[in-house]
């Protein structure tokens, strides 16, 4: 098991981690163990210089699944109803916590009706994705879901504030690599 008491304090103590945080600890780990590659790396870079900050002032994981998703599944988590909600609480969040002048939203999804009605109902707020992104779910083994997947859950991190899904472990990922100052979770059943 790798998170013990024990494994914090070593980690601590040869300076992995500035203090004795499981959160920290637990970002250290993901990052450890999903070090992404070079070629992935390249891809994330190519998005950031798109922005001049190399930081988004959101950054939303929008886990639609269902019927919605371009992979159909059964499991059912955003619906097509809650799709102004989530425009108007990044909108909030941006007035509230990025009072920045260029604001720059970056949305990782499993739907492509989903990111394009969020980017309408957005407008005039730049709205970023991984555009090559091959959307699904990654769990169907296929190397270019998977590749997307990890390009995502990095460009997801390079954000302060992250809105993600609550029931949802890869929106869990990425808030635990990412560290942010705010969180805000898309409730889902």
């Amino acid at each position: 098991m790798l998170r013990t008491r024990q494994n914090l304090n070593l980690f601590r103590q040869l300076g992995i981690i500035k203090k004795l945080s499981w959160t920290e600890y637990e970002a250290t780990i993901f990052r450890l163990l999903l070090n992404p590659s070079p070629y992935i790396q390249e891809i994330a870079q190519s998005v950031l210089n798109q922005i001049p900050s190399k930081w988004f002032s959101v950054a939303v994981h929008a886990r639609f699944a269902g019927k919605i998703a371009n992979s159909k599944e059964s499991t059912q988590m955003i619906r097509k109803t809650q799709l102004p909600d989530i425009a108007k609480m990044i909108r909030e969040v941006l007035i509230q916590y990025n009072n920045n002048h260029t604001q720059t939203v970056f949305i990782a999804t499993d739907s492509s009706y989903g990111l394009k009605k969020l980017k309408s109902l957005l407008y005039p707020i730049t709205v970023l994705s991984y555009r090559k992104a091959k959307r699904g779910h990654s769990t169907k083994g296929k190397r270019n879901l998977v590749h997307s997947a990890l390009i995502d859950l990095f460009l997801l991190t390079r954000s302060r504030t992250f809105i993600g899904v609550d029931r949802s472990g890869f929106s869990h990922v990425a808030k635990a690599l990412s560290r942010p100052k705010v969180v805000k979770w898309i409730s889902v059943w």
